[in-house]
């Protein structure tokens, strides 16, 4: 089990098509675990957004390769 978990994400590109959007970005996250080690992993990521009726942006999908 982790202790403490810090992140970071990176937005390297954002692109709106109507009510519909994509982000590409750069996600890097440290978690100290009870021993005292520290792993850090990181990974580039792609989501797709869609606003909805009320004209709020919603996490539609999300992949990335981040495995910790």
């Amino acid at each position: 089990d982790a202790l403490h978990l810090e992140g970071r994400d990176d937005i390297l590109e954002l692109k709106i098509l109507g009510d519909w959007a994509y982000m590409r970005s750069y996600i890097q996250i440290s978690a100290q675990l009870l021993d005292g080690q520290i792993i850090t992993r990181h990974s580039y990521t792609l989501s797709v957004l869609q606003k909805g009726e009320d004209g709020r942006w919603r996490l539609s999908r999300d992949a990335n390769l981040l495995t910790m």
